[in-house]
């Protein structure tokens, strides 16, 4: 009766050359030596996106276990982000096919600019998914077609960020498109309402409409407070548009700090 023989090989470098289609990864025996040669020039790198690019390449390129190594490669990436408290990388479904011709490119071509661009787009759709709950990090992703196949459509990022403080900040190209404010997070409450005061002014004119939203910001002395915003502001093609959170309890010189999350559409 034949025997089959299973060896498990869990964290043990590979003993035979492996392959993907006709890409031969680094010959087993040179495992060891390359990725000692390899941090080499990892320790010489500052930024932690350049580590974890470079970290990422080097384990996919060795290919040093039998299996997993795409996945290893990308823990390794995101250690390097998390380390310096950067957002991680996530590679959705859609995003597929540019991120492994990026790493061909880059593997058999020499060529390192398709895969830092892809990386810093992956990063950027990246750190902008945040939220409180499944529901609402789900529909960023459905917004963005993560979920869909490379044949099916392209990534998309909708510009979503945090305007913290309470000094009144320009939201930068957004004319002729539409601001969707979604949540505030007051730190170090301890005031009970505010006003978020948003400006509207024409770049040719100089002519300014503005508007008050006010917020119910919660119990007095709160640590953090948090309401969820639900309002939608049409910026008119050539104009500029600005944000200020003002106190409007009893103490104006309120220092704590504001969090104000929203989307560009």
């Amino acid at each position: 009766m034949p025997e089959v023989v299973l060896r498990y090989l869990g964290g043990q470098f590979k003993d035979k050359n492996n392959f993907a289609g006709g890409t031969q990864f680094v010959d087993f025996n040179l495992v060891t030596g390359t990725l000692i040669k390899g941090f080499d020039y990892y320790v010489a790198l500052r930024h932690p996106f350049a580590k974890a690019a470079y970290m990422m390449f080097l384990i996919s390129e060795v290919h040093p276990f039998l299996d997993g190594n795409g996945r290893l490669a990308r823990i390794m990436m995101n250690a390097e982000l998390s380390a310096q408290y950067q957002a991680k990388i996530i590679i959705p479904t859609v995003f597929r096919e540019d991120y492994i011709v990026a790493l061909r490119s880059l593997s058999r071509k020499s060529d390192p600019l398709p895969y830092i661009k892809m990386l810093q787009r992956a990063h950027e759709f990246s750190r902008n998914i945040f939220g409180d709950d499944f529901k609402e990090m789900r529909s960023y992703l459905e917004e963005c077609d993560a979920f869909k196949e490379p044949t099916a459509g392209a990534l998309k990022i909708n510009a979503r960020d945090e305007l913290k403080g309470f000094q009144e900040t320009e939201i930068k190209n957004v004319a002729g498109k539409t601001i969707r404010l979604q949540r505030i997070t007051i730190q170090n409450n301890n005031l009970a309402d505010f006003n978020l005061r948003y400006r509207i002014v024409n770049s040719l004119t100089g002519v300014a409409s503005e508007s008050p939203i006010f917020i119910d910001a919660g119990p007095y002395n709160a640590n953090i407070s948090s309401n969820t915003l639900t309002e939608e502001i049409q910026v008119p093609p050539g104009c500029g548009f600005f944000l200020k959170l003002e106190a409007t309890g009893y103490n104006k010189n309120f220092q704590g700090m504001g969090i104000i999350q929203y989307i560009v559409v």
